[in-house]
């Protein structure tokens, strides 16, 4: 695997570890809370003999431990959990779009593919002379920013990938959950997490999908952190299999010239 791919494999896995810490953050205020109370229990027993648990922190080891135990404050994080949604969303993008730069930079530097090659570009004068000293990674820019590629769903992701790189990507469960997430992170930024009838049929066609098989009949979409958990898994294995299969298709380029 190439420097650059790797790099942008982990970074995107970096980006995964904040998001999982992120939707911990409960679990970890309570493990800092408790081990404090634990310490000062401890003390006020053993070196004080306090016995009375109402005065040396029995009290309240009992309670704080009943709200780890039962989950009590997930219910108030359920924001936190959709918001992990946006950010793996946002994350996934620029990664898949950093795959895509780096595989337009070495198809570029190889002589292109005949299909890229043939692509009309609508430039300004001051664009061309600009392009004409560019290096490779300003040339892809320019590119995208033309053909206006986006990576922010999944069907443009394999368009440009297919018409642009040689890759395939078959559609399956890991995809659909993806798609999953895209969709509701649109109207998690734009509707207030509302289940309109745009999610709707944006995810109709997206089976089979470990997610929300059924989206809910309550107005607004809300994730679990097992949910959030299984999207952060499927874009990474999405991720591997992306960069493996693009590294192909770069050698293949590469061997014809």
């Amino acid at each position: 695997m190439s420097h650059a791919m790797r790099t942008i494999l982990d970074n995107f896995t970096q980006h995964v570890a904040d998001v999982n810490r992120l939707i911990e953050f409960d679990r970890e205020v309570m493990h800092v809370a408790i081990s404090a109370v634990e310490e000062l229990h401890e003390r006020l027993v053993n070196k004080m003999g306090i016995t009375n648990e109402q005065m040396n922190g029995g009290r309240a080891l009992k309670i704080l431990r009943g709200v780890r135990d039962n989950e009590s404050l997930k219910p108030r994080f359920s924001l936190i959990l959709n918001q992990a949604v946006v950010l793996l969303v946002s994350y996934f993008g620029s990664a898949v779009e950093d795959v895509f730069s780096s595989a337009m930079t070495a198809t570029l530097r190889d002589g292109g593919s005949s299909r890229l090659l043939k692509e009309d570009l609508k430039l300004t004068v001051g664009e061309l002379i600009d392009a004409a000293s560019s290096a490779e990674d300003a040339l892809v820019a320019l590119f995208i920013e033309k053909k206006d590629l986006s990576f922010q769903d999944m069907k443009a992701i394999h368009r440009a990938f297919r018409d642009y790189i040689g890759v395939e990507i078959d559609k399956d469960a890991v995809v659909n959950n993806i798609i999953l997430a895209q969709a509701c992170r649109h109207v998690i930024v734009h509707a207030g997490g509302e289940i309109t009838p745009r999610l709707t049929r944006q995810v109709s066609e997206a089976f089979p999908r470990d997610i929300k098989a059924k989206l809910p009949n309550s107005s607004v979409v809300q994730f679990s952190q097992q949910e959030v958990q299984t999207i952060a898994e499927s874009m990474m294995g999405y991720l591997s299999n992306l960069v493996m299969k693009t590294e192909s298709a770069i050698s293949r380029t590469s061997a014809q010239h």
